[in-house]
């Protein structure tokens, strides 16, 4: 009976402290997204460059993607999970290959794909996604960001599409 409770104290142990660093995590990340806005003066009142202050916020955010989604293991996960790592790999992957090539001082590491690119990348994400689940949603926390994310990304990529031309098939 005694190695019963023992087992159990050692899993509860063992769970409470994931989400103690996915917190971290995801401190870190709020921090670095609003140290990255103070020290490039774009934190003002009233705001003049919100929309720059977001994309970093979400830029940073999806940095921590990886580092939170890998962490949970075998867990069944949804589309906005798949969102948020993807976009985590793609700014990872694409800062790894700046910083090998020596990437300039100003380097945008929170979003070197541009918001454009980010924003067709995670349409076609999503697209994906919704069509390889068969599952209900998964409405976790890391579903729910990822979801924000990729609606964020991809609003803030169809605004950039310029409003002389239809991203639609046919003409207007």
């Amino acid at each position: 009976m005694a190695s019963k409770s023992t087992s159990s104290r050692s899993v509860a142990t063992g769970s409470s402290a994931q989400p103690m660093w996915n917190a971290a995590i995801m401190g870190v990340a709020i921090v670095a997204a609003f140290w990255l806005l103070i020290a490039g003066n774009r934190m003002s009142w009233p705001p003049r460059e919100l929309l720059a202050g977001a994309t970093t916020l979400a830029g940073c955010l999806a940095l921590a993607g990886p580092l939170v989604e890998l962490r949970r293991g075998d867990q069944e996960r949804g589309v906005g999970d798949l969102a948020w790592l993807a976009s985590g790999f793609l700014l990872w992957v694409f800062n790894l290959v700046a910083a090998f090539h020596g990437a300039p001082r100003g380097w945008n590491w929170t979003n070197p794909v541009g918001t454009r690119s980010m924003g067709l990348t995670m349409l076609a994400i999503v697209l994906a996604g919704r069509f390889h689940t068969r599952g209900g949603a998964q409405w976790t926390w890391t579903n729910v960001l990822g979801w924000s994310l990729a609606v964020f990304w991809i609003g803030v990529g169809l605004s950039g599409i310029e409003s002389g031309r239809s991203f639609l098939i046919w003409p207007r």
